[in-house]
């Protein structure tokens, strides 16, 4: 809006701008990372941590930058993984007080009595599917998302290092699918259903 020669701008500006946001499993924990582009009026992110997806508790805090033009990189470790998979949100909070929610991730903790297989979560998927491998790559892998007729509808690469891989399969069909995981050494397999 111009008001007397003044101009307002009307355009919110976030707190943080999130570049990413991952986690993986490093011995007996879950190591969380983040990284801002910008943050403005950042007092601190809150870690939380669920099983379901759905209903969160606060684990811990990460102070922020305040304010900053630079990225900065974050980390958090869950000493206490839940056995299976772990969804985790940021919450930020301003110095005022004002909160925003991130979007949720989802880590697998194998507590040493799973299997070598690779797992996909959550099996009833609506707009994307994880994947966690036994172990990280040793070289660059091909996912393959097949129909029950054998018609390959996705396919990826993963890069050497990847152990935990997150798939978008919103444009899928609603119906069951199967993942193969391919490597210069070994397939393994998984399914899934698309609700």
């Amino acid at each position: 809006m111009t008001f007397s020669g003044w101009t307002e701008s009307t355009k919110a500006v976030l707190p943080i701008e999130l570049l990413s946001f991952g986690g993986r499993q490093a011995g007996a924990a879950i190591q969380l990372y983040w990284e801002t582009a910008t943050e403005r009026n950042n007092d601190y992110v809150e870690v939380q941590r669920s099983r379901d997806g759905k209903r969160f508790e606060a684990l811990g805090r990460v102070l922020g930058a305040g304010n900053s033009a630079t990225p900065l990189r974050y980390t958090f470790s869950d000493v206490q993984p839940l056995p299976g998979v772990n969804y985790y949100r940021l919450r930020q909070v301003d110095f005022d007080g004002k909160e925003e929610y991130h979007r949720v991730i989802a880590v697998l903790f194998r507590d040493g009595k799973s299997e070598g297989t690779v797992q996909v979560f959550p099996t009833l998927a609506q707009d994307q599917i994880t994947l966690a491998l036994p172990r990280e790559l040793q070289s660059p892998a091909e996912v393959l998302v097949s129909d029950l007729n054998g018609r390959v509808l996705l396919r990826h690469t993963l890069g050497v290092g990847t152990q935990q891989h997150t798939l978008p399969v919103a444009q899928l069909a609603s119906g069951h699918y199967i993942l193969r995981i391919r490597t210069d050494r070994e397939e393994q397999i998984a399914r899934f259903v698309k609700e």
